[in-house]
């Protein structure tokens, strides 16, 4: 009950993140094999992922990070629910690892996206991956990294060809990303990989 009403409904601001850090750690150490208060946890390591990488405390985002790794080499191979809640995390955090220096962290979190799409199959994972790599292109161009911002996109165009046809969920969400993307970067980056991206679209169309 107190995962549900004080941490998953409720919005954690300033100092709360500590305190509710530290109730939740100790319901998670005692009933670690409850998948609610896990889904709680893990939604909270990521709050303060964000928090600290916001707020340019980046080793100790770094620590939460570390946390969250954990639990998915626990639960994440078996257990979907748990799966798809670190999918969720993984999503809003990866483009801040990348931003904040830790490119080589992201990019394995991005290869452990990857792998729970094509481990479990399922279209909350295929949202998740197209939505992180979206983000992922926008930081690279911002970052000059043209080279990694079209290969990226490459995989962006890949997995909603691959997905976009098969779920109206994916395809609406796909189009919001793509479309985000195309106005940010239209003049950054190649024409072939300007028309996939438009090809792509009207897949969706």
């Amino acid at each position: 009950m107190y995962t549900i009403v004080f941490v998953k409904k409720e919005e954690i601001r300033g100092s709360q993140k500590k305190e509710k850090y530290r109730i939740l750690e100790q319901l998670h150490s005692k009933w670690e094999g409850s998948i609610i208060i896990t889904e709680a946890y893990i939604e909270l390591l990521a709050i303060l992922v964000e928090y600290y990488y916001g707020s340019g405390f980046y080793d100790k985002g770094n620590e939460y990070v570390k946390l969250l790794q954990a639990i998915i080499d626990k639960w994440g191979t078996y257990n979907e629910d748990i799966a798809i809640c670190y999918a969720n995390a993984l999503g809003r955090i990866i483009p801040l690892q990348y931003e904040a220096g830790s490119k080589a962290q992201g990019m394995i979190n991005i290869a452990v996206l990857n792998d729970l799409l094509n481990n479990w199959e399922n279209e909350n994972f295929a949202l998740y991956f197209i939505v992180v790599q979206g983000d992922m292109a926008i930081a690279q161009s911002g970052m000059n990294e043209q080279k990694e911002c079209e290969q990226t996109l490459i995989i962006l165009c890949e997995t909603v060809k691959r997905w976009g046809a098969t779920s109206e969920r994916i395809a609406w969400r796909a189009i919001d990303t793509m479309t985000k993307v195309f106005i940010r970067l239209n003049n950054k980056i190649q024409e072939r990989t300007r028309m996939d991206l438009i090809k792509t679209l009207e897949g969706l169309v």
